[in-house]
């Protein structure tokens, strides 16, 4: 079989026998780069495991100073309901 290319020039005999198996072969180098390790799988979960650590460090923290705002916030608002109930009612 006589091949054609776009280009204008002629390929020759074109044999398939070679040409499917030279094509998988460049496929799979191409992608074999692309497969991850147990190795790469182990250093990532070891990675998320001490950055979910120190997350729930933070949290704690955050946690805290949280509560604080959140007692203040109420007792602010405590004050302004019985303001507001003795500016109506102690009439």
């Amino acid at each position: 079989m006589d091949v054609h290319f776009l280009d204008g020039t002629s390929g020759g005999n074109f044999r398939f026998n070679s040409f499917i198996p030279e094509k998988i072969k460049s496929q799979m180098e191409s992608n074999t780069s692309l497969l991850v390790t147990k190795a790469d799988l182990f250093a990532t979960k070891d990675f998320l495991a001490s950055e979910i650590a120190a997350l729930g460090t933070d949290i704690t923290k955050m946690g805290s100073s949280l509560i604080r705002w959140m007692f203040f916030f109420w007792i602010t608002q405590m004050i302004a309901t019985f303001g507001l109930l003795f500016l109506f009612l102690g009439k």
